[in-house]
């Protein structure tokens, strides 16, 4: 509402006037379309009870996008023979045990980013919720179009960072802790992105969050390309809340598909192609009718992916 000046209205003639009197507008009528004009003055004055409207101020669209990439080491960077064994599915479970299955790190996120046949912008790989409001405050004000986030998730959040395991292991008194190789660990502290975390930050993560919502241009948004993370609509709404954007979730299994090398006997040799991206349909298989394709974006198309997008 803009500011209003004190409404005057003169209409006493001094005594012994010796011209006639100013023709005067009585209090409460209204002329000039809800004007009311000063007695002996030809500029209007605005009504206190009808003010003007504030004319609506529409953010420009921003240009920058930004891919920010989950950090995970590649256990198998040293025994590719394993990797694309575990890759084809070729590597045998324990008696009464989960199978063994392979799991893309970081070095796969970034070749589906590189090969996004629509661009990918910028891209950055994180470890923790500092890293990424820092990929987002460098940036001009008005400036961010566009982030995807490409990492391992869960029902109830993004793991910035994690480990993948090489090995096995069989904890007896605690099947919780037990794990095969393929298996993603999380921690649950800054590295994962949950809801009681973006709800519950201070201080100087306000601060820099703050920050962060000025860097986004009118009609910005934020994808998360992980595993479930729309299963709980709880994350995309805080997320969506976080940074006073759009946020899209998806509450499929986003699985990677890479492609290997055989020897002349047959035998995976390594994986020679990580750019595909598709529907895993639960098991480590690509669904068969969601066939998988180079790059990410083409998962916000796939309606088997179940996507879920939020408004702040």
């Amino acid at each position: 509402m803009p500011p209003s000046r004190e409404q005057t209205i003169l209409g006493v003639d001094p005594p012994f006037a010796a011209t006639p009197s100013p023709t005067l507008v009585p209090v409460g009528e209204s002329v000039n379309d809800g004007i009311l004009a000063r007695a002996g003055e030809n500029d209007p004055i605005p009504l206190l009870d009808n003010p003007q409207p504030k004319p609506q101020v529409t953010l420009a669209a921003g240009t920058l996008e930004l891919t920010l990439l989950g950090n995970y080491t590649n256990p198998w960077k040293t025994d590719p023979v394993t990797e694309a064994r575990l890759a084809m599915g070729l590597v045998p479970a324990a008696p009464g045990g989960e199978s063994p299955h392979w799991s893309p790190a970081t070095d796969t996120f970034e070749a589906s980013a590189k090969a996004e046949p629509a661009g990918a912008g910028t891209i950055a790989t994180c470890a923790n919720l500092d890293d990424l409001l820092n990929a987002i405050v460098q940036r001009s004000d008005g400036s961010i179009k566009r982030i995807n986030i490409i990492t391992h998730g869960d029902s109830g959040g993004i793991g910035i960072r994690g480990e993948i395991k090489a090995t096995t292991f069989t904890d007896k008194n605690n099947a919780a802790n037990s794990f095969v190789p393929g298996t993603v660990i999380f921690t649950l502290d800054r590295t994962y992105l949950s809801a009681t975390l973006l709800k519950g930050v201070t201080g100087s993560d306000v601060a820099k969050r703050d920050q962060a919502r000025q860097k986004f241009g009118g009609g910005a948004g934020i994808f998360l390309y992980s595993c479930n993370a729309a299963s709980d609509a709880s994350l995309v709404k805080a997320l969506a809340e976080f940074f006073k954007v759009q946020v899209t979730g998806f509450g499929a299994t986003v699985g990677y598909f890479p492609d290997v090398a055989f020897d002349a006997a047959k035998k995976p040799l390594r994986i020679t192609d990580r750019t595909k991206s598709g529907v895993d349909n639960g098991s480590g298989k690509a669904d068969p009718l969601f066939p998988p394709v180079v790059g990410f974006k083409h998962l916000n198309s796939e309606s088997v992916m179940f996507p879920n997008t939020v408004n702040p």
